[in-house]
């Protein structure tokens, strides 16, 4: 593929997300995040509830990307209970939505510390 065009790249635009009451609410979207730029490092309490009546399963994966990194975790969720999870400055956490079929779901990430 040839042409004359110009591309212009700029760097990405981070949107740092709100804290309401101690809790960031997520409706029906995957997500990437750092720990202190775009939310709060800390210790959260996680639960994911489905507004259809779909089976849902939502990846989690929190990461420093470092090579050999000792610190990386994950888990899967494919229900409603509360997840505990910590993470800090610096770290990814990416919440996928993996889930077969159209879903409605709400995630909220309460910090504990």
């Amino acid at each position: 593929m040839k042409g004359n065009g110009v591309a212009q790249l700029t760097p990405a635009k981070f949107k740092r997300e709100t804290l309401e009451n101690g809790t960031y609410t997520l409706q029906n979207k995957s997500v990437k995040y750092q720990a202190g730029v775009e939310i709060e490092p800390g210790t959260y309490n996680l639960k994911v509830t489905n507004n259809s009546k779909t089976p849902f399963y939502v990846f989690v994966d929190i990461n420093n990307y470092a090579e050999n990194s000792i610190d990386a975790q994950s888990f899967d969720i494919r229900n409603s209970d509360t997840y505990t999870f910590s993470i800090k400055e610096g770290e990814i956490i990416k919440i996928l939505n993996w889930s077969k079929d159209n879903t409605d779901l709400t995630v909220k990430m309460e910090l504990v510390k």
